[in-house]
């Protein structure tokens, strides 16, 4: 199995092997520190440097680029708990190489312990090293329960976890790490369970990918727990904002060879102010400091990591060494709070065609339809269409081969919006945009 830590241990990361791909830092809990982590710091360095001294020899890739199976983030919702509550985990599980597959993920977690200073089971590789262990409670490694099967799994954490503690003890609010580990295996999940162990032994035998992610997730008793951030846009310079905020996740076509400035923006209040903990351990107040994580499948970004609201650079060198077939691509950003919670969105991107000719649109039918109607678009080159936007929303719809034209039904126009009808097609030049106004086109 392939051990891919992407949430470390207090912003030491780990190598991805056999790629030795440097995988990016992120201190995801900024309280509390215990003399257990600095342990786990002084372990997971020497992993790192153990794993990068054997692949030496194996070729680079920046950790932004996203090539093959890979778990970019783990979100638990909500993103803090208390003794006795539940969260629910959720993973940005990704694998270019077959974007539409199912992934098999197996879900497990070691409870807290505010008086442990050791690191608990799931937060060691080698509690891990035979995977094939994993296919029934009965066999695996002790402290380590199985929580869910499939794209989302439900944790509890024990009431008793405060009740060595005395009722003021500030270690209450300072908080326990229970530690969450996600298995992702690059195959579809087995219809019958019964199958799992030996999907499990391909696994160990390494005949089918899978990584290992650990994340931490902070149970305490403060009164205002945290919560995760949220995304609202990501935005190439030109773009309409006011579209993005309908359909954030619309078609970004870009010019192979261009250069671009991509800038991301967090919801309002994503940004929080809380209360955390001095090196003395006195509570002070504190403001959190939103960083945004970029992947890409094809292309290159000027950094890995960004604090929200800095500008990214973005660019399809030439000649085009890695464009595929398709010329499509898929833009990931994660965006984390330091503290556990986090939020992810996504672009898909078509790295425009410069030979190719813009669609054209000769006839509306009919010339003004309504909110709900269908409608057909007939002119040329409409099977070029990518995507199809009414005022912001995107249109459900696809071009009929034999119409010969491009039907779709229009959605509502959002308040305060043009009705702007606009055609995404292949070609770098202008795309087709008509007002669909009262009288018609």
């Amino acid at each position: 199995m392939e051990r891919l830590l992407e949430e470390t241990f207090l912003g030491v990361p780990a190598l991805r092997s056999p790629r030795a791909e440097a995988e990016h830092a992120e201190a995801e809990i900024e309280e509390p520190s215990t003399p257990g982590f600095c342990r786990a710091d002084r372990w997971a360095l020497a992993l790192a440097t153990a794993v990068l001294l054997a692949s030496c020899t194996d070729e680079w890739r920046p950790v932004s680029f996203v090539e093959g199976l890979r778990v970019l983030a783990i979100r638990a919702e909500p993103a803090e708990i208390a003794p006795g509550e539940t969260t629910t985990l959720t993973a940005l599980a990704v694998d270019p190489r077959s974007p539409k597959r199912t992934n098999t993920l197996l879900w497990f977690a070691c409870d807290p312990d505010p008086k442990q200073l050791t690191q608990p089971a799931c937060a060691q590789y080698a509690t891990f090293d035979d995977s094939s262990s994993l296919g029934a409670a009965s066999t695996l490694p002790e402290g380590v329960q199985q929580i869910g099967f499939g794209n989302a799994a439900v944790y509890r954490a024990p009431g008793n976890v405060f009740s060595q503690l005395a009722a003021g003890d500030p270690q209450r609010q300072k908080g326990a790490l229970a530690i969450v580990m996600l298995v992702a295996i690059a195959q579809p999940p087995p219809e019958d369970l019964r199958q799992l162990p030996a999907l499990l032994e391909k696994v160990k035998n390494k005949e089918v990918d899978a990584v290992f992610t650990i994340k931490r997730l902070l149970v305490s008793e403060r009164p205002a727990p945290n919560k995760n951030p949220a995304l609202s846009t990501v935005a190439a310079e030109g773009e309409d904002r006011g579209d993005l905020l309908i359909s954030p996740s619309r078609l970004l076509k870009l010019r192979p060879g261009a250069d671009y400035t991509l800038d991301a923006s967090a919801a309002i209040g994503s940004a929080q102010s809380y209360q955390g903990f001095d090196v003395d351990g006195q509570p002070v107040n504190k403001q959190e400091r939103l960083m945004i994580s970029w992947f890409t499948t094809r292309g290159h970004l000027s950094q890995a990591r960004t604090e929200e609201g800095q500008s990214q650079g973005f660019v399809m060198p030439v000649p085009f060494e890695e464009m595929p077939a398709s010329r499509a691509a898929t833009l990931f950003l994660v965006l984390r709070d330091g503290r556990g919670g986090a939020a992810w969105m996504s672009r898909p991107i078509f790295f425009c065609d410069p030979l190719a000719e813009a669609p054209t649109v000769e006839a509306v039918e009919p010339a003004a339809p309504a909110a709900g109607q269908q409608f057909t678009l007939r002119g040329q080159r409409l099977e070029d269409a990518l995507e199809v936007s009414f005022a912001g929303a995107i249109v459900d719809g696809g071009y009929d081969p034999i119409q010969r034209a491009w039907v779709g039904q229009l959605p509502e126009l959002p308040p305060g919006r043009p009705p702007t009808l606009r055609i995404t097609g292949r070609s770098c030049s202008g795309d087709p945009a008509l007002s669909l106004a009262a009288g018609g086109l």
